[in-house]
């Protein structure tokens, strides 16, 4: 189970300053838009305001990685599991395209840091937590990266 903590407001910085992800998150309804630089990685939903709410509940993250290994989208499956206090329970995934850069930076960046930002949005409401991955979760992930090599 990841550790949670509050998220600074760095996290919110980068995504208000970051023009290419304003303009990726403009373009979806509903999903996630991953985003890394050297030091952070974020994982910014675009979610209904229900949802939000409820997450600022929230009591337990857990964070699994798994290698999808098909020919011609060979990739790393993130899954993201949340409990609230109200015992709702939510899954997010999200599969990296191991072929491209800034997915294979994410990886990188999340393998070295350990701990990653959820960043719930909707036009009404945001919401942030920071999740710090515990050894076992991140045991799969430093295989998979290593495999990979280019990463």
């Amino acid at each position: 189970m990841s550790r949670i903590f509050s998220a600074p407001q760095t996290a919110y910085d980068t995504l208000e300053r970051d023009m290419e992800l304003q303009i990726a998150l403009s373009q979806i309804l509903y999903g996630c838009v991953p985003h890394a630089t050297d030091e952070e990685c974020l994982m910014i939903f675009k979610e209904k305001p229900e949802k939000i709410a409820a997450i600022a509940d929230t009591r337990k993250i857990s964070t699994r990685f798994f290698a999808v290994e098909k020919e011609e989208f060979p990739s790393v499956a993130m899954e993201i599991r949340i409990t609230t206090g109200k015992d709702l329970r939510l899954k997010y995934e999200y599969f990296f395209l191991t072929e491209s850069s800034e997915e294979a930076l994410f990886l990188t960046t999340l393998t070295k840091s350990g701990k990653y930002f959820l960043i719930f949005l909707c036009d009404e409401a945001r919401h942030a937590l920071a999740a710090e991955i515990t050894e076992a979760e991140m045991e799969p992930l430093r295989e998979i990266v290593s495999s990979i090599g280019d990463v």
